[in-house]
């Protein structure tokens, strides 16, 4: 009986051959080792016999259990494959006209690791060398209690048939499962899960349909979006002039223009992830009011010297990967991030009064409560509850920012009005450099709103402090 842990495991596996003549149709024949010439033999099976019992390490040797100290498999000990003898041919050279070689045990030897690797494929005992199997000698006669076991030609190969039967071994195990063991981390909503499976379990539960309760798979998220159809899809888009957006209040009054150019959008969408590279090369927002002396609300910050290097990477870059998710109320992102070099922002008082004012800010506080409560209740009566997003990785890098704010002595009285809600003043000052931390979050698992105050706090904390310190040491 060859019994062997799969993979270099503990478990043992008994492999016989499956016979079908009218001595051995009865008969269970394993592999045996005649204890005087070290041969191996076909013999009965006899459970617990040592000699019966192989085991396969991780490089497909076959070590001799019999030939070995007895092992405690409740005592875990290092078990050394020189110490063992291991399957070989009887010959000291390697078979290379088709003769048959009989089978014996040997020490381990590098020299002859071809005769030495043993796998089993489609039925079939097989060593390194190809064409070669491990057969009864006699063909089909010689599948009887004390048979003489040999390496000969597949004789499958040349007949293109079924494997004849004295040619077929079979592995049998004594402890339950495969013997090997599928790890892997996978995402299960926003949690990392360690999933250890046996690699049959796994692959029985799939052809019979089960498995429901196991955490979702790689294979199982592919099937997600798209349950019935494999589709994959991939979308480039250059926009070398860019686009230009303008921004109209009801008056009507072009308040901004903002042009972005060079824009390069490559997205990917497979069953198993959506992936969105996007690059921005350059970003310019236009002060469109009449009037104005600063021209330029948004711009790339120019080169103080020569001396200092030329920034060719693009204004704006976005780099996301999303994966299917079984909640509907949950959106997965393996990472999202979003790195920006570094900007000048000119900002008029009258300006930024006006685009507060086109975005609502003038609205009561009831009104934009009442909006809210309504909308959550919509979310709410759709899914039972707010959707959430989870990050394995989120950063938000704009390096730094050169800050001029210019007030106004004359403004409209809808302004004044609005400017008095503000709750701060406005201070004058001119190109503050503003060093930013980056945002950076790992592993968030939490709604749209709550991501969205959580990265304008972060900015408008280390905005305010680099503020406050540079307008201390300018007035000092």
């Amino acid at each position: 009986m060859l019994m062997f842990p799969w993979c270099s495991s503990l478990q043992e596996t008994s492999v016989r051959p499956v016979a079908s003549n009218r001595d051995a149709a009865y008969a269970e024949l394993v592999l045996d080792v005649s204890p005087k010439t070290q041969r191996v033999i076909l013999k009965k099976k006899e459970p617990g016999k040592r000699s019966q019992l192989w085991r396969m390490t991780g490089t497909g040797m076959l070590c001799h259990e019999g030939s070995s100290v007895p092992h405690n498999p409740h005592k875990p000990s290092p078990r050394s494959v020189e110490s063992c003898m291991i399957l070989d041919i009887a010959g000291l050279a390697a078979v290379t006209d088709n003769r048959y070689e009989p089978l014996m045990l040997r020490k381990p030897d590098r020299r002859r690791s071809t005769t030495q690797t043993w796998s089993f494929r489609d039925g079939k005992l097989t060593c390194g060398i190809h064409g070669l199997v491990v057969q009864a000698k006699g063909g089909l006669l010689g599948l009887h209690d004390g048979a003489e076991v040999v390496l000969g030609p597949d004789t499958s190969l040349e007949l293109l048939g079924s494997v004849p039967p004295e040619q077929q071994f079979i592995n049998q195990k004594m402890r339950p499962g495969s013997g090997v063991l599928a790890v892997r981390v996978i995402p299960d909503g926003p949690t990392r899960v360690l999933q250890i499976t046996d690699f049959n379990q796994r692959r029985n539960d799939r052809l019979s349909g089960g498995g429901d309760d196991l955490p979702i798979t790689e294979q199982d998220l592919r099937k997600l979006r798209n349950p019935n159809v494999e589709q994959e899809l991939e979308v480039l888009v250059k926009l070398e002039g860019g686009i230009g957006l303008s921004l109209v209040n009801k008056v009507p009054e072009e308040l901004i223009f903002a042009s972005l150019t060079r824009i390069n959008v490559h997205y990917t969408h497979m069953s198993a992830s959506q992936v969105l590279e996007l690059s921005v090369q350059d970003v310019q927002v236009d002060n469109q009011l009449i009037g104005t002396t600063r021209p330029f609300m948004l711009f790339l910050t120019p080169r103080m010297s020569e001396n200092e290097p030329m920034e060719t990477a693009p204004a704006v870059q976005v780099n996301a990967m999303k994966f299917p998710s079984k909640n509907a109320l949950t959106d997965i992102y393996k990472h999202l991030m979003i790195t920006a070099r570094k900007f000048t922002v000119q900002i008029e008082e009258k300006l930024l009064l006006k685009l507060l004012s086109f975005f609502g800010y003038a609205q009561s506080e009831s009104e934009v409560e009442r909006y809210d409560e309504n909308l959550h209740e919509k979310v709410v009566e759709k899914g039972g509850g707010q959707k959430r997003y989870y990050f394995e990785n989120l950063k938000i890098s704009v390096p730094q920012i050169k800050l001029s704010v210019f007030t106004s002595n004359k403004l409209p009285l809808d302004l004044k009005a609005l400017k008095s809600k503000l709750g701060f003043p406005l201070i004058r000052f001119e190109d503050a450099v503003i060093n930013l931390d980056p945002f950076t979050r790992v592993h968030p698992y939490e709604t749209q709103e709550f991501i969205i105050n959580d990265i304008l706090k972060h900015f408008q904390e280390v905005c305010g402090i680099r503020i406050l310190v540079w307008e201390r040491l300018k007035f000092s």
